[in-house]
């Protein structure tokens, strides 16, 4: 950890150490805490499966049918098991969103940055790591959920992303730099409830809900990433949001791969790739890190070290460091302007569509409707 880490600067500039959650549902919460380690973590195991499976069908030199349909029906239980923990990750920041969480971190985010200036997302995580070292620590970890596979496979996913937070014209903004690019690119972040900038962003507040309900009844949805004008910031919960399209987006495509060419034995292009090992690592994060927060806080007689509750913390911003530098980088992904079908439990269907130029440049702004009517 650096000699002024972002842990110290911030217990300087923050008062309490963390922030409160009020008002929780706590059963539908923890619940939904469950659901989504679980999830998470199947995810985790099924990428280091994936990874076993090419190198096995490598090493053979083939692969015989049975091989292939047993791959096919784990890629599917993968895809079901990220539509529930999208579902799960976005029912929780649901009830964040009606708490005063983000407007409190951001604001300590915001104090921390401009004490001590700049920090990347890899020093973060090395920092949460120290306190997972920590004897007097490990317990409550590991009772939350995070154990040492799971921390292992999180810096596997951190170590291929190259991003910090900054402060930028006053605002905790997210940047990344991308190779063979002169200029780095940013997204800010805001509180909920800021007032709107322009019509386009008034149009937008609602939007968020209706993901959420596509995802908790596994409904159909149309979502269209449309360039806004101008400079754009982006609540924490938009990045959920996108999350949780992004990712289940991505793993049904590679369920289509693999039913129509079967499982390549290089990662190549395939659609499961870091991209989706960032996302699930983000919402394991923010997840987990929520949940600390709210233990943290409990009116009953749980009592966690300090040092827990505040990596809790750097894990929710991690969480939101991460999916703001997913956003920057697929804006450059050549395809991803395309529109992408999916199916959703066998059936229905979910549309992504990006434009890149304008969302490299603005970030996209969903605007979800009812999905047309299979033809």
């Amino acid at each position: 950890m650096p000699a002024t880490s972002f842990t110290k600067t911030y217990r300087a500039q923050a008062a309490p150490s963390h922030p409160h959650l009020d008002p929780i549902n706590a059963s539908t919460f923890q619940s939904d805490h469950s659901i989504g380690l679980a999830k998470a973590k199947n995810l985790l195991a099924y990428q280091q499966y994936l990874a076993a499976a090419r190198a096995s069908k490598a090493q053979t030199q083939g692969a015989s049918p049975a091989f292939e349909r047993n791959v096919q029906a784990q890629a599917r239980q993968a895809l079901a098991d990220c539509q529930d923990l999208s579902a799960a990750s976005l029912r929780i920041t649901s009830q964040l969103n009606h708490t005063g969480l983000w407007g409190q971190l951001l604001n300590n985010v915001s104090a921390t940055l401009k004490a001590g200036g700049p920090t990347g997302v890899s020093q973060l995580w090395g920092e949460v790591q120290q306190s997972l070292n920590n004897q007097k620590n490990s317990a409550a970890f590991a009772s939350a959920g995070l154990t040492s596979d799971v921390a292992a496979a999180i810096t596997a996913a951190i170590s291929k992303v190259n991003a910090n937070l900054v402060l930028h014209n006053g605002k905790v903004s997210v940047e990344t730099q991308l190779a063979g690019e002169s200029q780095p690119r940013r997204l800010g972040l805001k509180a909920p409830g800021t007032p709107p900038a322009g019509i386009a962003e008034l149009l937008r507040r609602s939007q968020f809900e209706h993901v959420v309900s596509a995802f908790s009844n596994n409904d159909p949805i149309y979502l269209e990433a449309v360039g806004s004008p101008g400079n754009a910031d982006y609540e924490p919960a938009e990045l959920f949001a996108f999350a949780a399209v992004a990712s289940r987006q991505r793993i049904a495509a590679h369920v289509r791969k693999l039913e129509d060419t079967g499982l390549a034995t290089y990662q190549g292009n395939d659609p499961v790739d870091f991209v989706v090992g960032l996302l699930i690592a983000a919402a394991f994060l923010g997840i987990l890190g929520s949940t600390i927060l709210y233990l943290c806080d409990h009116p009953g007689e749980v009592v966690q070290p300090d040092g827990v509750c505040v990596a809790g913390l750097l894990m929710v911003v991690l969480a939101i460091g991460i999916l703001g530098a997913v956003i920057l980088i697929v804006g450059g992904v050549p395809g991803l302007s395309a529109v992408a079908s999916l199916a959703i439990g066998g059936a229905s269907l979910i549309a992504f569509a990006a434009l890149v130029v304008e969302m490299v440049e603005h970030l996209p702004r969903f605007n979800p409707q009812p999905a047309p009517p299979p033809s």
